[in-house]
């Protein structure tokens, strides 16, 4: 990682589910930024599937964040 970027693990608990999450962030302006990728199956959460699967959720889901910390 470059300067001003880090990566960044820990762990993710969703739907009773805890799995390892590894999140690439940097730091810019003042604010730090940073996503990650997620399957909702690895969490044993289904996919929504509506009008006889016509419409469907994907199971990848991007979790995006912009923090700037309080002074």
């Amino acid at each position: 990682m470059g300067q001003g970027s880090w990566r960044v693990h820990g762990a993710l608990t969703l739907h009773g589910q805890i799995r390892p999450l590894t999140v690439e962030v940097s730091q810019r302006d003042g604010h730090y930024i940073g996503n990650s990728l997620l399957k909702l199956t690895d969490f044993g959460i289904k996919p929504v599937r509506i009008a006889g699967g016509t419409v469907r959720v994907k199971d990848e889901i991007r979790i995006e964040f912009d923090i700037q910390l309080a002074r």
